[in-house]
């Protein structure tokens, strides 16, 4: 007789039972319309991030453009100074909704943001944007992909579902965890679950001249390599 087994996720230097958790951020949040991740304005707008400050600073400032608050990260180690969501490892964002945007400052500097996924077939992905690369890897958990933005604010948006059909021909299940490094400027990163005009949208999720990171229908979003010519060993390089 074959008994039914069990596996628990175990810490084996302290020997006890992880509970697999899910982030406070999205948990009791309707999954539909407009959800906010991060915003720069309110009393405590790292309430569910984590940061990581090495031979940088991470600060809240003031500046006149966006009239109101915005999160500055500076460091000379653009990767060494960084915010991360959710704050515990253990735990993941879960959030389902297939468009993310964000309002970033771009500094003239090196700067860099990744984010995981998971997709249906059930393997999590890892995507890095990096000013810092002319050109795009792919590999078999990890894609590299150059960032091109302009100086001053802009708007990137991704479309993961189209992302993740592009990359690994499969389909975008849910978003895992995400991490902004220095250098730049943050207002505001949320998820939509669908593009929505800038009519259908409240003013503080609006930007003057957006810059929106999604390609026509008919065209790929940028040239891949094949994933067996590349190793991922050298993936926080430059």
């Amino acid at each position: 007789m074959v008994l039914p087994v069990r596996i628990l996720p175990i810490d084996w230097r302290r020997r006890r039972y992880i509970p697999q958790k899910k982030s406070k951020i999205l948990q009791n949040t309707l999954q539909s319309g407009v959800a906010t991740i991060f915003s720069s304005h309110g009393y405590d707008p790292l309430k569910y991030w984590s940061t990581h400050v090495e031979k940088g600073s991470i600060q809240r400032i003031r500046i006149p453009d966006m009239q109101g608050l915005v999160l500055e990260l500076l460091s000379s180690s653009y990767c060494s100074t960084y915010i991360s969501a959710p704050e515990d490892a253990r735990m993941k964002i879960c959030c389902n909704m297939p468009i993310m945007t964000m309002f970033v400052e771009y500094l003239n500097l090196p700067f860099t943001f990744e984010f995981q996924l998971r997709d249906s077939k059930k393997m999590k992905r890892r995507y890095r944007f990096s000013t810092c690369r002319m050109t795009s890897k792919l590999g078999t958990l990890t894609c590299h992909v150059p960032l091109h933005v302009r100086r001053g604010w802009n708007r990137i948006q991704v479309d993961l579902q189209d992302l993740t059909r592009w990359t690994y021909n499969s389909n975008y299940v849910e978003f895992l965890e995400i991490q902004i490094y220095a250098n730049c400027r943050l207002r505001r990163i949320f998820f939509s679950d669908k593009l929505y005009n800038e009519d259908e949208l409240p003013e503080d999720y609006l930007l003057k001249y957006p810059m929106e990171l999604h390609m026509e229908n008919d065209s790929i979003p940028f040239t891949l390599f094949p994933a067996s010519l590349f190793k991922d060993w050298n993936y926080y390089g430059s």
